[in-house]
């Protein structure tokens, strides 16, 4: 180190000093550069979040038209009526005979009845 310079090879340091060709720093060592991304790793992660938006949309579809199918689905059931086209049906009911004479007969559309 000195305050002039000793010829070919000396350099200046930012102290104002010279030094020898010898005390010469080493210039730092570079680091290789960081390799590229790799673009199929980004594509396929695109491609799984694509999926993705579409599997949630067609649920969320599904789903919509499921709660709107429930809305305008009749909570009551109805009972289909009878057609008034038809005769009402009627049912004869007979008592069985008895051992004992009738006190008295009555007579009527449906057929004799007797009273007690």
């Amino acid at each position: 180190m000195s305050d002039q310079s000793g010829g070919e090879g000396w350099w200046q340091a930012t102290d104002g000093k010279w030094y020898p060709p010898t005390a010469m720093p080493e210039p730092p060592a570079t680091q290789p550069p960081a390799p590229a991304p790799q673009h199929s790793s980004s594509k396929g992660l695109m491609i799984a979040l694509a999926v993705a938006i579409a599997i949630v949309a067609v649920i969320a579809v599904v789903a919509l038209v499921k709660a709107s199918d429930n809305s305008t689905t009749p909570t009551s059931t109805t009972v289909p009526q009878t057609s008034t086209t038809e005769a009402p049906r009627t049912t004869t009911t007979r008592t069985p005979p008895t051992t004992e004479a009738p006190s008295a007969s009555t007579t009527t559309a449906a057929g004799p009845t007797t009273t007690r």
